[in-house]
Formats: C-alpha cells, structure tokens, sequence
C-alpha cells in the first residue's frame, strides 16, 4: 500500500503539473500488466514479491490520474452523482468478480493463465483512455467529443 500511495501521490503531481492524465494512465496500466506477468513467471518468491512491488507502482499511477480523468468526461455536472456510482461500481465490480471467475482460469491453466489474464486486461484498460481528450485538447477532432462543458 505504501508503493500505490507514493506513487499515486507523485504521478498525480506531476499529472496536475504539466497538466496531462493518460500517459499516466496508459504507463501505469503497462507497469501493472509488468508485474502481473512478473509474477505469472515468478520461479520464486522473491521475484513474486518485485512482481507484486511492480504492480503497486503501474496501480498507483493508474488510480491517480484515472479517477482524475474521470471527473473530466462526465456527461452532464447535474447527474454527477449519479455517475460516479456508476464508476465507483465499475471499479469494484471486478474485484468482486474475480473471486468467481479465478477458480475456471487456474483450472484452465493455474497461476501463469489467471495473472496473464489480468495482465490483459491491465492493457485493456491503458488503451482505453486513447480517445478520450487530455487537459485543454477537448474539440480536437482525433479525440471522442465530449458534451459537457468546463468552466
């Protein structure tokens, strides 16, 4: 916890300070896809715990600025509330999830197909942010539209 608190401090500075989220975001989903497959491969323990190290870095830069991208696409300033119920659930629910669908991927392939699928999905959600704009490019036409305004 130490890791993902230091470093979600430090990638949210320098996110505020030269005011750009998603190379965090996307450095921080492939820093943590690294350390998941670190661990897939681990031949001992003390490799599972740099994999685990590893991995707390990739998710404190991701957690920082993510929930600070966040704020930023929401599509109307009256509901958001409302959405971000909607993202808190969609942050949890695949914790919740795991639990369930863990015992089908060790089964498949033990340790190294259940942590390559997180993996994955770590990659997944880095390139998920790729269209959404960063500070000051909303408009831009390579960037999805966002609706709400800033002020």
């Amino acid at each position: 916890m130490a890791w993902v608190a230091g470093t979600a401090w430090l990638t949210g500075w320098l996110s505020d300070r030269i005011r750009r989220q998603k190379p965090f975001v996307f450095a921080g989903g492939l820093v943590l896809a690294g350390g998941l497959v670190l661990v897939a491969l681990s031949p001992s323990v003390p490799v599972v715990y740099l994999g685990t190290a590893v991995m707390s870095l990739g998710y404190g830069a991701f957690l920082a600025t993510d929930f600070a991208l966040c704020p930023r696409v929401l599509p109307d300033p009256e509901s958001a509330g409302k959405d971000f119920a909607v993202l808190n659930i969609a942050s949890t629910l695949p914790v919740a999830l795991v639990p369930f669908v863990a015992p089908a991927l060790l089964a498949a392939g033990g340790f190294f197909a259940m942590f390559a699928c997180l993996a994955a999905f770590s990659v997944a959600g880095a390139l998920s942010v790729a269209r959404v704009p960063d500070i000051a490019q909303e408009g831009q036409p390579r960037f999805a539209a966002i609706t709400r305004t800033f002020s």
